[in-house]
């Protein structure tokens, strides 16, 4: 099985394989490819909740989503410009 790293700024190593009932397609690329990562993690699965919540939403809205949904943890927003959006 891959293995995951914490979701937080620690960047420790997971001790445990990713659970069989994990949905991947909500994991970060770094997640999957079992690089450290960060917060930016996160915004990635909630860009991917978002992203079905928005289809056929404005293109506004889009916008933001994919940058959320960006492969590259740096071109992702940081959680605070997300919840400041959300508000």
């Amino acid at each position: 099985a891959p293995r995951a790293h914490e979701l937080s700024t620690s960047g420790a190593p997971y001790p445990y394989p990713v659970p069989p009932l994990f949905t991947t397609r909500y994991l970060a690329p770094e997640i999957l490819a079992g690089a450290p990562c960060d917060a930016a993690a996160d915004v990635y699965a909630a860009g991917v909740i978002l992203s079905h919540w928005l289809e056929g939403a404005p293109a506004a809205l889009r916008a933001v989503v994919d940058r959320m949904l960006a492969p590259d943890p740096a071109d992702r927003p940081l959680p605070v410009e997300v919840i400041a959006w959300l508000e």
